[in-house]
């Protein structure tokens, strides 16, 4: 699209069809049909149609026709609730709780709910539900909804729902007895896993309505399943998808009767709308080209088709809306997609929406969601270059011209993107599946050329690997073979963040595919952490967590590049790593991401040469340079140490031993000595106490709160930068308030508070410290601007008088 936009012509392919598909729809189909004028009958003669905004009109148009339409048919699924006040609304969600047969005779067989929560709204107006025991009821209780005021102490109970201590363990809401996982997954193993309604939600003035369920609505959804020959296909057990494990073996069962009924009703509407595109096209006198949108047509037939494909990826993001694994969102009040990450797991409580009505989860809100990014984010192309994808593997495809390349490869076994994207490739295949023949001529999207390490596929964990490396060995090679000399490859890469906690930059995704980028002939001249994921505010679970990508900056090595051995390739490193950490960090990279932003100048070193050779003559592996660049960085830091005056560095020893808590005084002064001071000379400096044998580090509470540099001329840089991350993690502080603390200092001394921030992160990284490391990243990642600030403020400020002349 970036390309589209700059006037290039964009070439893009992936296996996948559903993501083949999406790339279509992004650069090849708008720019065929741009600033065209709507065909729908009720389009305005007066409007500009500018860039797709004609094409999302006639989408809009054509998927509320369907929407009618569905409306005529299914609406008595879809019942308005009764209001206690005699009123009715329309229903917005019903809230599920799925069921097993109770494991305890005295139950005798009755269905008994397994819920995570039992909390509809966490709102000041806290909504939750009840369990009732009622002996004329079916299997001995039913369920009752409540709103206003809950005690902590009972909220947090409603919160566990009918779980108890044990993952995936519940309890009997009859006798009490336990029912454990392994009974669960038999239960639903044999197909006795069932579903009851526990809750409604009504569109209320301005609120949701929370209401108990009625033998009305529980009515309405005994229905049978439609049978539709697309969604037998088998969901596969992977990494990410437990499912089939409790019995939800085919793609049908992830839908509730109404939710496919519904669903299957929309997606043959899509035809329907189709064939009125068609018309409308024909009688507003598109060019006279017969050929598909498929075959490459611009004619009546491929804007017919362009419309049908809009209405299916509405189609797919309402079923992503619209299943039995979709939560309820008890803060935002509306159901949550299924996909908010890259999985399908079990879900015991589900929310199914009111696809028919006008709320969050319904088709309508998903269609104008739809059309509004069409015609807003796509409307530069009104001017934009021809695009063109294929359906083509990467390790087969051979490029015909020299390109800048940019890609998005696949991560090692990080991600099911075949078997996670067959949830929307069967809806698209019944949509659609005249229309792009050759995209789904498969029962499934294809599963053994995917260019992923899984196990379970290749039978082995050596032979994913062989399978991985061979196949991004060949990608990447005729990436290398095409790409131009003058540009440089970029390579988005994600890695799992539990692999690198666990076995560090060495781990084996991020090394082998490093060794597959380095073996195609690239020198990898950067590494820069992004922040690709969506995050709502930098909190204590997300402040320490890496950058979700890893953006590699590749340029073609000379085919005459040197050997080198082990001892030059580490003499460069020490020499070129400490200016280059300095770049990054001026950069404005956080602590937290530094060790991956380093392999960026370091791997830079390693790959342009042909190959490093170890001290027994053998070839230094990627995995193993990986560790000696982060080794040298380790020691660069330590290095610096030498820069800060002896009570910091006194302090950093110590809190490299004890951090925060308490050691013992006797251990204080031999430490002290060591860097010729006495304890009363760290006392006196503000930062440490020693006191009835104990001594410990002061923390930033403890010191002086009116402090300033202006007035402490032998302030260390401990103090300084413990002072500034208070100011500036203060509730009245922020990046400001640090500021005018910073304008005071030294431009040294300020380089070193920074610095000295990296240097205590990376401590509290080994240490395990999560609370304190927070502390410095968040300081180190807004040094700049704390810095721009300050800049700002030292300038000086313009009289009343000058004011006034201006």
């Amino acid at each position: 699209m970036e390309a589209q936009r700059l006037g290039l012509p964009a070439f893009a392919s992936d296996l996948n069809p559903v993501a083949a598909l999406t790339t279509k729809a992004l650069i090849e189909i708008p720019p065929k049909f741009a600033n065209h004028p709507p065909i729908n009958p009720n389009k305005s003669d007066m409007a500009v149609w500018q860039g797709a905004a004609g094409l999302a009109h006639d989408i809009k148009y054509y998927g509320t026709w369907m929407l009618q339409q569905a409306q005529k048919r299914l609406a008595h699924l879809y019942p308005e609730a009764q209001l206690p006040d005699g009123n009715t609304a329309q229903t917005i969600a019903y809230i599920w709780a799925r069921t097993v047969p109770s494991p305890d005779p005295m139950a005798k067989g009755a269905h008994v709910p397994l819920t995570s929560t039992f909390i509809l709204s966490t709102k000041r107006q806290k909504a939750w539900v009840e369990i009732v025991r009622d002996s004329s009821a079916l299997d001995g209780y039913r369920f009752q909804t409540h709103t206003g005021t809950i005690s902590p102490e009972q909220e947090k109970k409603k919160r566990r729902g009918t779980k108890i201590t044990g993952k995936g363990s519940f309890i009997c809401v009859l006798t009490g007895a336990p029912i454990p996982p392994t009974y669960i997954r038999e239960q639903g193993l044999q197909k006795k896993i069932k579903a009851c309604l526990m809750a409604v939600v009504a569109k209320g003035s301005g609120r949701r309505i929370y209401l108990s369920p009625t033998a009305a609505q529980e009515k309405a959804t005994d229905l049978q399943k439609p049978y539709l020959p697309e969604l037998n296909a088998e969901i596969f057990v992977g990494r990410s998808i437990s499912i089939p494990l409790y019995g939800i073996t085919k793609q049908h069962d992830l839908f509730t009767p109404r939710q496919l009924t519904t669903l299957h009703t929309l997606s043959d509407l899509i035809g329907r709308a189709r064939e009125q595109a068609l018309l409308d096209a024909r009688a507003a006198a598109l060019p006279k080209d017969s050929r598909s949108l498929a075959e490459g047509g611009t004619g009546a037939t491929a804007y017919a088709d362009a419309v049908a494909t809009f209405l299916a990826f509405t189609l797919d993001k309402s079923a992503n809306l619209n299943n039995s694994l979709c939560t309820w969102g008890a803060n935002v009040q509306c159901p949550l997609p299924l996909f908010t990450r890259q999985a399908l797991p079990m879900i015991w409580d589900f929310a199914e929406a009111n696809i028919l009505g006008e709320n969050s989860g319904s088709f309508l809100t998903t269609l104008h969601g739809q059309c509004k990014t069409l015609s807003t984010i796509l409307s530069w192309q009104s001017t934009a270059m021809q695009g063109q994808v294929f359906h083509r593997a990467a390790q087969t495809n051979d490029f015909q011209h020299k390109s800048v390349f940019c890609t998005d490869p696949p991560y090692y076994d990080n991600v099911d993107y075949a078997n996670l994207s067959d949830f929307f490739y069967v809806w698209l295949r019944r949509s659609l599946r005249s229309t792009w023949p050759s995209l789904f001529r498969h029962v499934l999207t294809p599963k053994d050329p995917e260019l992923v390490a899984t196990t379970y596929r290749h039978g082995s964990k050596q032979a994913a690997e062989q399978f991985f490396m061979d196949g991004m060995s060949k990608a990447l090679k005729a990436m290398h073979a095409a790409a131009t000399d003058d540009a440089p490859t970029t390579i988005f890469y994600a890695f799992k963040q539990s692999e690198i906690a666990k076995e560090g930059l060495t781990s084996p995704g991020w090394a082998s595919f490093l060794q597959a980028v380095i073996n195609a002939g690239f020198t990898i001249d950067g590494t820069w952490p992004l922040r690709t994921e969506k995050s709502e505010r930098m909190n204590a679970t997300s402040a320490n967590a890496l950058a979700s990508s890893i953006l590699l900056v590749c340029v073609k090595r000379p085919p005459d590049a040197a050997t080198a051995t082990r001892r030059e390739f580490l003499a460069r490193l020490k020499q070129e790593m400490p200016e280059a950490l300095r770049k990054i960090q001026r950069a404005g990279v956080g602590p937290v991401d530094m060790p991956q932003a380093a392999l960026g100048p370091g791997m830079g070193i390693f790959s342009a040469y042909a190959k490093v050779r170890e001290s027994d003559d053998s070839e230094m592996s990627v995995r193993t340079a990986i560790a000696l660049i982060n080794q040298t960085r380790g020691e660069i830091l330590g290095e610096e140490d030498a820069h800060y005056d002896s009570r910091t560095r006194f302090c950093i020893n110590w809190f490299e031993n004890f951090g925060m808590k308490q050691g013992k005084s006797g251990e204080a002064i031999t430490m002290a000595q060591a860097y010729d001071l006495g304890l009363d000379d760290l006392q006196q400096a503000g930062v440490f106490l020693a006191k009835g044998g104990n001594a410990r580090l002061l923390s930033r509470d403890e010191m002086p709160a009116d402090w300033h540099p202006a007035q402490d001329k032998q302030a260390t840089h401990w103090l300084m930068t413990q002072c500034l991350i208070r100011t500036f993690r203060a509730e009245t502080g922020g990046t400001s308030a640090a500021a005018e603390l910073l304008k005071e200092m030294e431009t040294q001394d300020a380089d070193a508070a920074c610095n000295l921030a990296y240097r205590l992160y990376d401590i509290c990284e080994k240490k395990g410290w999560a609370a304190e490391a927070r502390d410095y990243n968040l300081f180190a990642e807004e040094f700049s601007r704390i810095e721009e600030r300050a800049t700002e403020l030292a300038q000086p400020q313009p009289t009343q008088m000058e004011i006034q002349n201006v």
